[in-house]
């Protein structure tokens, strides 16, 4: 099963879950140079399917623990770029973890500064900009965000190590043994 992963991965091409969650595809589409690879993905569709199932939901159990809290987002950044040692040229589920839980981090601390602007009576010139920046700064983080985030769940199965360390952190989050060990 991690062969084909790996496979499609040499030949970059990810896999991307559907959103309604039963089924998905292969993006770029393999063409018929690649029957065999083609056979084996067919073959192990149901267990394919399975593995990201699981990688979504260890995602949105991150999501749902965070939801729109910009310390949140940045306290859990912070926990996994402790131990993050990007590798030259490669990018894996490492990678696009820190980056989407960047992105994140910057979408829901943007929101909340524009949300803190607007609730001021006066806005001066230089906070109308700022709103307006913050804005774009959104904008762009969210398409960050759906991209490393789509490519989180698809590489996570090859990554059975971050999975248990996401899984733990998360079982243990909020509890005092995380807040002492994360400080």
């Amino acid at each position: 099963m991690i062969d084909i992963l790996r496979e499609l991965k040499l030949l970059n091409r990810n896999l991307r879950l559907d959103d309604d969650l039963e089924g998905f595809n292969v993006s770029p589409t393999l063409r018929n140079e690649h029957t065999e690879l083609l056979a084996l993905i067919t073959v192990n569709k149901s267990r394919i399917l399975d593995l990201l199932i699981d990688s979504n939901a260890l995602v949105a159990q991150i999501e749902k623990t965070a939801k729109e809290d910009s310390k949140t987002w940045k306290t859990i950044f912070n926990k996994f770029k402790k131990d993050y040692q990007p590798i030259p040229y490669i990018q894996d589920a490492y990678d696009d973890l820190i980056s989407w839980l960047n992105a994140k981090q910057n979408i829901t601390s943007a929101k909340e500064k524009i949300e803190q602007l607007q609730n001021q009576p006066n806005l001066s010139d230089k906070d109308r900009v700022t709103i307006d920046f913050r804005s774009a700064t959104m904008q762009a983080y969210e398409q960050i965000a759906i991209i490393r985030r789509e490519s989180l769940v698809a590489s996570l199965p090859l990554h059975t190590d971050l999975s248990v360390q996401i899984n733990r952190y998360m079982s243990n989050y909020g509890t005092k043994k995380e807040a002492i060990t994360s400080k």
